[in-house]
């Protein structure tokens, strides 16, 4: 769980059903989060290329927003479930 589950434990008042929820939707979230972390790593190489080519790359640039919309429909879907799991 880590020091948020027990912050949120104590500002939500949680059960202990609903911290074992809590906590298993914060490993799930953390896993996005690495997700996250590498897309945005992927992202800076391909500005980089963008950026070094002489012309600007549109198809190249809206695979890269692409990607991004993807990735933040994945952390949308996970967040708004645990958001009302909680309750």
């Amino acid at each position: 769980g880590g020091p948020l589950l027990g912050y949120l434990t104590d500002h939500l008042q949680l059960s202990h059903e609903q911290q074992e929820k809590v906590a298993a939707a914060l490993d799930e979230l953390r896993g996005t989060g690495r997700d996250l972390r590498g897309e945005g790593k992927r992202t800076r190489d391909d500005l980089a290329e963008a950026l070094r080519r002489p012309s600007f790359d549109e198809v190249m640039m809206g695979e890269l927003f692409a990607r991004h919309d993807g990735e933040m429909d994945k952390l949308r879907n996970q967040m708004t479930p645990f958001s009302r799991g909680v309750r």
